[in-house]
């Protein structure tokens, strides 16, 4: 008596010729993009920056046939940095004079020293022992908290933008009912001067 395994081995051997065509063109092209993708692997990595990947995106489609998706996604790039044609080809896309985007993201941390105290035992030097204060001692727990994080650009030019974030975090300790608050911001300007050298 054939086994329950063998069953289900025809059943599917059977029905696979039978797949929908397009389940199978959608199973292509998404095996296609990723080949693309590991392809751009090189000029889109964090490292390369956005103004060397978008060079080094062009020097590889110079006279080569592209897809649609890939040079809308450098077009894209182009107009992000104040090149408002982009490669020139009519997309529609527009990018925003000015643009932001926020988050928050919550956090759960353990610190050694909360407080930023002393620490919880004594100071000795050469002969000497001091006694520190037990209220400025050290403080250790978990500490959870919320943050904000904002992020944008203000494009004033071809190849000219500015670059900034502000992000703040609350915390708080249960355990000691100490609050930690934290908070930065930063403002980077670029300046095209001629070819691909910027300042």
């Amino acid at each position: 008596m054939p086994s329950p395994g063998r069953h289900l081995f025809l059943a599917v051997a059977l029905a696979f010729p039978l797949l929908p065509l397009p389940l199978i063109k959608e199973a292509q092209a998404e095996t296609e993009a990723r080949a693309a993708a590991k392809e751009s692997i090189p000029c889109l990595h964090p490292v390369a920056g956005e103004r060397l990947g978008n060079y080094c995106l062009l020097r590889a489609i110079d006279g080569a046939t592209v897809k649609l998706a890939a040079a809308a996604m450098l077009d894209a790039r182009l107009k992000n940095e104040g090149y408002g044609a982009g490669l020139g080809i009519g997309l529609p896309y527009r990018a925003p004079r000015l643009s932001a985007s926020f988050a928050l993201s919550p956090s759960l941390t353990w610190s050694p020293n909360i407080n930023g105290g002393n620490p919880d035992s004594p100071l000795q030097l050469g002969l000497l022992i001091f006694e520190g204060d037990p209220a400025f001692a050290r403080k250790k727990g978990i500490l959870a908290g919320l943050g904000l994080h904002l992020h944008g650009r203000y494009l004033y030019g071809k190849g000219r933008y500015l670059d900034y974030s502000l992000s703040g975090n609350y915390s708080h300790s249960p355990r000691h009912d100490i609050g930690v608050s934290q908070a930065a911001a930063r403002l980077r300007a670029t300046h095209h001067l001629r070819g691909w050298w910027y300042a």
